[in-house]
């Protein structure tokens, strides 16, 4: 990543605290301007409760929870943590699938930083309608203001 890169010096701590290890190992690359997968953010929530682990915090079980991760999955064991934890509820319930594929959302990942911040019973505020660009009956609405509130997500563009 260059050196000029507006991310350099927070992601470079993240890096040497052990929470991220980038995109690429050879050459080492960390790739700050790709958007994340589910499968990839179910790493960075545990880091963010656990801290530099390595592995899952739990063992796997044998029987997958979610109809679209197979047991050989690279991020199995990462994503049937997160919902031992109780962190997701998955993409889909019926069959309940987790969509490691997909790209994670602002939104979603609101909902996994304000649970790892406040626990996981946590319930937003009813929303007030602070961002133009967010219907107040989507079901993000109160988790985005919250997580706006609290610190851990900023506007995405200051007017």
């Amino acid at each position: 990543m260059p050196f000029g890169h507006w991310a350099f010096e927070h992601i470079n701590a993240l890096y040497e605290a052990g929470y991220v290890s980038g995109c690429s190992a050879e050459p080492r690359l960390y790739c700050p301007e790709r958007i994340l997968t589910r499968a990839e953010s179910s790493v960075f929530v545990l880091r963010g409760k656990y801290g530099t682990i390595s592995d899952p915090p739990y063992p796997p079980p044998d029987t997958p929870t979610f109809s679209d991760v197979a047991k050989s999955y690279w991020g199995y064991g990462w994503i049937e943590s997160l919902w031992t934890d109780g962190f997701t509820a998955g993409c889909w319930t019926d069959p309940l699938m987790y969509c490691p594929l997909s790209q994670h959302t602002r939104a979603e990942g609101s909902v996994f930083f304000l649970r790892v911040k406040n626990d996981v019973d946590y319930t937003p505020p009813t929303p007030t309608g602070i961002f133009g660009d967010v219907d107040l009956e989507a079901w993000y609405a109160g988790w985005v203001e919250a997580a706006y509130n609290q610190g851990i997500l900023p506007a995405c563009q200051d007017d």
